[in-house]
């Protein structure tokens, strides 16, 4: 068997498919990250998460925040980073062992879909990353549950609350500023043009 091989095969066992992907990615840019799944505790809690041991070079963007690891700690700083940068799987549990939080980091930043936990197994938000932008989030809270859009990690569009599955409220955002709507519904202009009409009727009279 060729050294590669070797080295290939070393590496699944090591860091599974991610990490395969993370290898074959970086050999068409002439680099070899070194990624390792690490174990740590912080704040109550445990976490597994892999990490790119070796320093790199990545153009940061001011409007998102970076994931990263110095001496065991997990760090995120918004626009830039300085340490060992997280990328891949990325799992956080309680200490007695359930799973509170899960997802998928791209060089330092959240990617895909995340889901996150209470101490009783229910979901309580999930939500959908673009490389470090936030696009959905749904939270949920006994009866309740909040659909909220977003742009550039700013709430725009739609900001829709249910309750027990029914629509309770829709509220309207642009760059993370409420839109306030005052328009008359078709009932109440109707009601108005009516009390128009009979006022005038009134005066004729």
């Amino acid at each position: 068997m060729k050294l590669f091989e070797i080295f290939k095969l070393n590496f699944i066992l090591k860091v599974g498919f991610s990490g395969l992907l993370i290898l074959l990615l970086t050999f068409a840019y002439g680099e070899i990250p070194f990624v390792h799944s690490v174990i740590s505790e912080g704040n109550g809690r445990v976490y597994q998460y892999s990490v790119i041991f070796q320093e790199i070079t990545l153009k940061t963007n001011p409007h998102i925040t970076y994931s990263w690891q110095r001496n065991g700690q997990l760090k995120s700083t918004r626009g830039d980073f300085s340490g060992n940068i997280l990328h891949g799987s990325f799992q956080e549990f309680d200490k007695s062992g359930r799973l509170l939080e899960k997802g998928i980091y791209y060089f330092g930043t959240k990617d895909g879909e995340w889901k996150s936990w209470d101490r009783n197994g229910e979901i309580i938000r999930l939500e959908k990353w673009n490389r470090g932008f936030l696009k959905q989030r749904i939270s949920y809270d006994l009866s309740k549950c909040t659909v909220e859009k977003y742009k550039l990690n700013q709430l725009n569009g739609r900001r829709i609350i249910f309750n027990n599955n029914h629509k309770e409220s829709v509220e309207h955002y642009r760059n993370g500023v409420q839109i306030i709507k005052n328009k008359m519904s078709f009932k109440s202009i109707l009601h108005h043009k009516k009390k128009k009409i009979v006022s005038d009727v009134v005066k004729d009279k």
